[in-house]
C-alpha cells in the first residue's frame, strides 16, 4: 500500500494488478451488455454510437457493489483522503464503435484533456480532494480505447488544451481484473474508439462534504435493504444533511 500512495504522490497514479478475478470480470461484461440493452428497450440514456455509458449500474444487482468498496481500493482511499470518504459517481464506461444507439447523442466525460478536480476563482485547489479509480473489467491495451495519460501533471497549476496533442502523454495498459487509482489532477482522456470492448467501472471518490451526483441515500434505499456499514458510509447515509431543524441533533456527519 505505502508504495502505490507514494506513485500517486510522486507520479499521480498507481496500478494495481489482479484485484479481480477473470472470471468474474467476464460475468460482470456479460450483466453491463445485459443492463444497456434493457436500457435500450426503455430508451434510457446509454451514451452513444461510440462511447457507452451506464450510469448507477450497480442499482440492477448486488454483484456490483463488491466493486466500489474493494479492500485494497478501501485501504488506499482512507489513507489518501480519511475513513469517512464518500462515493461521488460511479458508472460503467465502454469506449468503442457500436451499432446499439442509433440517434446521435452527446456522450458526456472522459473526451479531450482534462482533469477531474476542482477550481476555486480559476485556482487548483491544492492537495486535490478527489480520486478517481478505474477498474478494468477487460483488457485495456493499443487495440482498444485505452485511457491516456500525463504522469506528474497533477503537479501543474494550469488547465491541459483539450485538442493539444501532447508528446509526454501515455496510454494505461492494465489486464483484466487490474485497478488504477489517479489523483483527480492528473491529466487524462479517453482513448480513441476502436471496434474493439473495453469495459471498465470509473468511479470518483472524495470527502464526506462533497456533493454526489446522484442521491445515492435514497436510490440505494429503495434497491437493496442490507447493505453493509462500508457500503452506506460511501452511499451518503451517514453524511446527508438532516431534514429535521427542531432536534439538538443536526450533524451532517454521523457515524453508523
Amino acid at each position: 500500500m505505502y508504495k502505490s500512495l507514494k506513485d500517486i504522490k510522486s507520479k499521480g497514479y498507481t496500478i494495481l494488478k489482479k484485484v479481480i478475478n477473470k472470471k468474474q470480470c467476464e460475468d460482470l461484461v456479460k450483466e453491463l451488455n445485459k443492463i444497456t440493452k434493457i436500457r435500450l428497450k426503455k430508451n434510457e440514456y446509454v451514451g452513444n454510437n461510440e462511447y457507452l455509458i451506464l450510469h448507477n449500474y450497480f442499482t440492477y444487482k448486488s454483484s456490483f457493489l463488491k466493486l466500489l468498496c474493494l479492500k485494497k481500493v478501501n485501504e488506499i482511499l482512507n489513507k489518501l483522503i480519511d475513513e469517512d470518504y464518500v462515493l461521488i459517481s460511479s458508472s460503467a464506461r465502454n469506449r468503442f464503435k457500436n451499432d446499439l444507439v442509433k440517434k446521435k447523442i452527446r456522450a458526456t466525460g472522459g473526451l479531450g484533456w482534462h482533469t477531474d478536480t476542482r477550481y476555486l476563482q480559476g485556482k487548483k485547489m491544492n492537495p486535490s480532494l478527489r480520486y478517481l479509480v478505474i477498474i478494468a473489467l477487460e483488457d485495456f491495451n493499443k487495440f482498444n480505447a485505452s485511457t491516456l495519460i500525463i504522469p506528474r501533471s497533477h503537479k501543474k497549476n494550469n488547465r491541459p488544451l483539450r485538442e493539444k496533442n501532447y508528446k509526454n502523454s501515455k496510454k494505461i495498459f492494465l489486464d483484466k481484473g487490474s485497478v488504477v487509482i489517479f489523483d483527480s489532477a492528473l491529466w487524462h482522456k479517453a482513448g480513441d474508439p476502436t471496434e474493439n470492448s473495453r469495459w471498465a467501472i470509473f468511479s470518483s471518490y472524495g470527502p464526506w462534504y462533497f456533493k454526489p451526483y446522484f442521491q445515492f441515500d435514497k436510490i440505494m434505499a429503495k434497491s437493496f435493504k442490507n447493505l453493509t456499514k462500508l457500503q452506506k458510509k460511501i452511499f451518503h447515509f451517514n453524511t446527508t444533511p438532516p431534514t429535521k431543524f427542531n432536534s439538538s441533533d443536526i450533524a451532517t456527519l454521523r457515524k453508523i
